[in-house]
């Protein structure tokens, strides 16, 4: 069985669950609606490419969606400012759209938690070290979230 990588799950969930609202905006605001489509988008995009790259590479990736994860949420924050649609039909988005955010701080702020992909003793599991947290697969590390902290030292 493949590893999933959560915070991408999560990032698709977020970007389906935003279609409904921009279908409306998109009656109100063309623009921000594609703007809001882009930047979930890349949420995503930027997650999945980020997650086969290595080192900094991968770290480039991570906040980039990051910055794309901070853009979504200020074009809801507007399109309910502004009143193209209600703040309160966003609320299920915007509960998704704190954990991936939560997810990529995670990503992106480790405290020394590197990811590394390698072969371990031919075996090719995919491995992740941190200063003193010994080793795990990489997906448990990468499913760390308020609700599921990462695994214990």
């Amino acid at each position: 069985m493949a590893e999933r990588f959560h915070a991408h799950d999560v990032a698709m969930e977020m970007a389906s669950a935003l279609r409904a609202t921009l279908e409306v905006l998109a009656r109100q605001d063309r623009d921000l609606a594609s703007q809001l489509r882009r930047a979930a988008s890349s949420v995503v995009l930027n997650l999945a490419e980020g997650a086969r790259r290595a080192g900094k590479d991968r770290l480039h990736f991570y906040r980039i969606a990051a910055g794309s994860a901070a853009e979504t949420r200020s074009g809801l924050e507007l399109a309910g400012a502004w009143g193209y649609v209600d703040p309160t039909s966003l609320e299920p988005v915007e509960i998704l759209l704190d954990r991936v955010l939560a997810m990529l701080w995670r990503l992106t702020h480790g405290g020394g938690l590197t990811v590394a992909v390698g072969r371990d003793g031919g075996r090719g599991q995919t491995r992740a070290r941190g200063r003193g947290r010994g080793p795990w697969p990489s997906f448990l590390a990468l499913r760390a979230t308020p609700e599921t902290p990462a695994p214990p030292s």
